[in-house]
């Protein structure tokens, strides 16, 4: 069992931030970092509403799909997730509801460490971030949910290379600090939030979205790869592509 407060993830955070910066060459930043300790129930109205209006994208449904698509994201996705950075806001969110008896301190330092690297490739690479807002108001047209006619398909392709590069490689840092500094992490999941997951996944299948399940296996593997022959450094390099040029390694 972990304690999860604001001064026990403030404590975490400043232990595997400098380890981040030295495992990737980037400074998180923590003095201009907002951290929060989200319950299920505030999932949307903190980790996802915000990143959407920050775009300028509406996040109020007006059809039945996108009512549906709206409900899965409010009832399933809050079990699911364990941490996530708000790049618009530049929060880093906690869901301590998922780490109830199923996680030691080790295990969510180094999940906080993953999320420290999505801060890192927003701040660190600003031209990046404006790809991946450019991209994200592309897919989704002016409404998160609904089917408006303003969306680009053509973005979607773009947008799954740039998230398989923004996953793969926080997850192979993840990997690398329970190597390195946290052997004896455990974030084991809730038989609640496993169920969940499975639900998720066969909704994914039947939606066709299989593919965000793939980013970070996949991501992991193409930046180790990277890693291996060339370095850091050329893990860095990567976002300095473009749209193409990401669809060209992660496509």
């Amino acid at each position: 069992m972990v304690i999860i407060s604001e001064k026990s993830v403030e404590r975490m955070l400043n232990d595997v931030a400098p380890k981040v910066e030295k495992l990737t060459g980037w400074d998180p930043v923590l003095s201009s970092l907002n951290v929060k300790i989200v319950p299920r129930k505030k999932y949307v109205k903190y980790c996802i509403d915000p990143l959407f209006n920050g775009m300028g994208i509406d996040t109020v449904p007006k059809t039945k799909d996108g009512k549906t698509g709206l409900f899965i994201v409010k009832n399933i996705l809050p079990f699911i997730v364990m941490g996530q950075y708000e790049p618009i806001t530049q929060t880093l969110i906690v869901m301590g509801d998922n780490f109830v008896y199923s996680a030691n301190e080790s295990g969510l330092t180094a999940i906080l460490g993953h999320e420290l690297v999505h801060r890192c490739q927003y701040i660190n690479n600003p031209e990046f971030a404006d790809v991946y807002c450019s991209l994200s108001r592309r897919m989704h047209g002016k409404n998160a949910y609904d089917i408006d006619g303003d969306e680009d398909p053509r973005a979607k392709k773009y947008v799954q290379s740039l998230m398989t590069l923004l996953e793969g490689d926080a997850s192979f840092v993840q990997e690398q600090l329970k190597k390195i500094y946290y052997q004896n992490a455990e974030n084991k999941t809730s038989g609640l939030t496993k169920l969940f997951g499975v639900l998720f996944a066969f909704v994914c299948i039947a939606g066709g979205s299989m593919d965000k399940f793939k980013q970070y296996s996949k991501g992991k593997n193409i930046v180790e790869n990277y890693y291996k022959r060339k370095g850091r450094q050329a893990v860095n390099d990567l976002y300095n592509l473009d749209e193409n040029g990401l669809h060209g390694v992660f496509g």
